[in-house]
């Protein structure tokens, strides 16, 4: 089985997943269909099929049929990916064996099955479910409007497994001048600059436009932008406004001196050889040259965590934090980044040891 890039029209492409006879999968292609209908990232997309030809895999290979699974059948799936190995009709595990998969890994394509049962379920052509109803728990942050869905119910998978805590990588302020020293125009020193200074997203970046960028008054206005194709649309779709400093701003205006074409309607960053705008790939490829040159691995989304870090350090709100950031949700904010490293553990012994003594 395969996954196979195909054009949609002249600028549109997807992926479908063919079977072993080179012929598309039905139950997969129409997901992917909808997902493609209803807008959703074009990374989305080609994760879900890569996802689903894992699971088609494993449907082959121990002669099962997707409509009719049970969920005997699924645990076993999870037993399949973390050892990478199908197992016999008795479904027993060795736990001895070395996971292949991360347990992050594993739940994403579990999403990913339950979203797709969930689709075929409202078509009528499966009864399988992956979710249960549950309330919200009790111990959960509380916003100003719980009291509104507290009794809603929510949907939780039925199968997950538990991840342990990663604190988020973070970029310390002597790594950020490093990678700027590295940095080979003005347009790359900008840009680490900007996602160092803001923490926006890789695609809220891209989409910036020179109207987006108040020069006078140290302003970004972060705007979603539905008409762009979703190799570089941006994954919120809520506006922002940004505050930041006046270095940056100067930074802005070195890189723009280099510009020989400069509208409000064009995209901040382009390519220095052509000025087309950049993609993706053009910012993959600058961070991979700064992880050769620099011999430690560097990415984009490390300085959305190293200023989310920052600010909750110095202890500004959660809330505030949130919208700096853009998380439709304040829990994502707390559970991300409100994690204590053992640094601020230290230091703050220290300073309640020191307060000890002195009485």
């Amino acid at each position: 089985m395969i996954v196979q890039k195909v054009s949609l029209d002249f600028d549109r492409h997807s992926y479908i997943v063919l079977d072993n006879d080179y012929s598309p999968i039905k139950p997969i292609l129409k997901f992917i269909r909808y997902l493609d209908n209803t807008g959703k990232s074009i990374h989305t997309v080609r994760s879900y099929a890569h996802h689903l030809k894992l699971y088609w895999e494993y449907l082959h290979e121990n002669d099962l049929a997707w409509a009719t699974i049970t969920l005997e059948s699924l645990s076993s799936f999870v037993g399949w990916l973390r050892s990478n190995k199908s197992f016999t009709s008795s479904n027993v595990i060795n736990l001895e064996q070395r996971s292949q998969r991360q347990a992050s890994s594993i739940n994403s394509l579990l999403g990913c099955l339950a979203s797709f049962y969930t689709f075929h379920n409202h078509l009528g052509n499966t009864g399988v479910t992956l979710t249960e109803t549950v309330n919200l728990p009790g111990s959960r942050y509380k916003s100003l409007l719980h009291h509104v869905y507290r009794n809603k119910p929510n949907q939780r998978r039925i199968i997950s497994l538990r991840q342990n805590k990663m604190l988020p990588k973070t970029i310390s302020k002597e790594q950020f001048n490093e990678i700027l020293n590295v940095c080979n125009n003005a347009r790359d020193r900008f840009l680490i600059s900007l996602l160092y200074e803001t923490g926006m997203r890789i695609g809220e970046v891209l989409n910036l436009k020179h109207a987006d960028i108040i020069t006078w008054d140290n302003q970004i206005h972060v705007t979603p932008r539905l008409d762009l194709d979703r190799e570089t649309k941006s994954k919120s779709q809520n506006s922002n406004v940004l505050q930041v400093t006046q270095e940056l701003i100067q930074k802005y205006l070195d890189y723009t001196a280099l510009l020989s074409c400069q509208k409000d309607s064009y995209f901040v960053f382009v390519r220095l050889h052509d000025q087309e705008p950049m993609r993706y790939s053009s910012v993959r490829k600058l961070f991979i040259n700064i992880t050769k040159r620099l011999g430690y691995k560097v990415t984009a989304h490390m300085f959305r965590h190293s200023h989310a870090t920052e600010l909750i350090k110095t202890g500004v709100d959660s809330s505030l934090v949130q919208k700096r950031l853009g998380h439709s949700s304040i829990q994502t904010t707390i559970n991300t980044y409100s994690h204590i490293d053992d640094d601020t553990m230290k230091k703050a012994l220290k300073s309640y040891w020191k307060k000890k003594e002195d009485k």
